[in-house]
């Protein structure tokens, strides 16, 4: 009777045993997989483009395929995410000669999607991108100076070629205050009253008012009858941003701008900035305050104005400095 007892308690425990290794083996089977990094991101575009301005969007993207190709194609759980493989994609970057603000724009665009996907799945997160640079650094100047800006003005352009639009819309975005390019292509006609132009500043939302000059008018009257509601006609694309119409209607222009600085022979390839920069370090070289600028740009600070006026060449800090000394020398010297 005590055999049998004990017979069938063993068989009970290694039943209980056999049942509950069954439903570990289940439940790890049931249990979610790892979160993959690229397949996380594709899915989290979903949501970002909800909220997010295209070129953020962009820049996330264009971080994914930047990450995939150095993975090979491939796609890793997010704890293989380690600040040692982070460390090897910065150095693949690197050998490729992409800029230290490219690689640093496509590590934060990364990092963000990291520090959404810990947070999402609660893993535990190691910082893997606190060892490479996700600073900036300084880019070359981008501001002209005045003889330049006379060159490009009166530069002997073909008349009805892309070329001679770029030139138009860029020396209109100088002559008003340094008009943003994607605000110029949205400026209706109706926004055109009483010899001032009243825009709102895409970006910001501010509105932005501009005398209109003798220079600007003669502009805007070139192109009156090309376009029934806005100033400037668009050659190509589409003159709304977000879209891929748009990029190629900024692509067209910033290539025509570049064959004109080459023609015209600048040493500083134009772009669509240019305009905008120069404006704002000549009105600060000409002791325009920097609240007006800032102003005058739409800014919502004047520590954002700052930005495009730091590159002041060293002449203008050495006549500066002259006048200093000279004022103190002088004051030394009565007494």
């Amino acid at each position: 009777m005590l055999l049998g007892f004990t017979f069938s308690l063993k068989i009970s425990i290694g039943g209980r045993k056999a049942s509950s290794r069954r439903k570990r083996k289940e439940g790890m089977r049931d249990a979610p997989r790892a979160p993959l990094f690229l397949e996380f991101i594709d899915r989290e575009m979903k949501r970002v483009r909800r909220r997010c301005r295209r070129s953020t969007c962009d820049n996330y993207m264009t971080a994914r395929r930047s990450f995939a190709a150095f993975l090979g194609g491939a796609d890793i759980p997010l704890r293989e995410v380690t600040p040692q493989l982070v460390s090897r994609y910065s150095q693949w970057l690197s050998d490729r000669g992409v800029s230290l603000n490219t690689s640093s724009c496509y590590m934060r665009s990364l990092r963000a999607m990291y520090n959404a996907a810990a947070v999402k799945h609660r893993i535990r997160r190691c910082s893997p991108f606190s060892a490479v640079f996700t600073g900036n650094v300084p880019t070359r100047k981008r501001a002209l100076g005045e003889t330049d800006m006379r060159r490009i003005g009166i530069a002997d352009v073909e008349e009805d070629t892309v070329r001679s639009w770029a030139r138009d819309v860029f020396m209109f975005c100088f002559y008003a205050m340094g008009m943003p390019f994607a605000d110029a292509m949205l400026l209706r006609k109706s926004r055109v009253s009483d010899g001032t132009i009243t825009y709102l500043r895409r970006k910001t939302g501010r509105e932005v008012t501009v005398g209109i000059e003798p220079c600007m008018e003669r502009i805007m009257r070139k192109y009156a009858g090309c376009d029934a509601d806005y100033v400037f006609p668009v050659p190509t694309g589409d003159r709304f941003p977000g879209g891929k119409g748009y990029a190629r209607l900024l692509k067209c222009y910033n290539a025509a701008l570049k064959v004109l600085s080459r023609d015209v022979g600048l040493c500083l390839p134009l772009t669509s900035y240019v305009a905008r920069h120069t404006w704002a370090s000549l009105a600060y070289r000409r002791n325009v305050p920097l609240h007006v600028i800032a102003q005058a740009l739409g800014h919502s600070s004047p520590r954002v104005t700052m930005t495009y006026i730091r590159e002041l060449d060293g002449s203008t800090v050495r006549r500066a400095n002259k006048k200093i000394i000279r004022g103190f020398t002088s004051a030394t010297s009565v007494q």
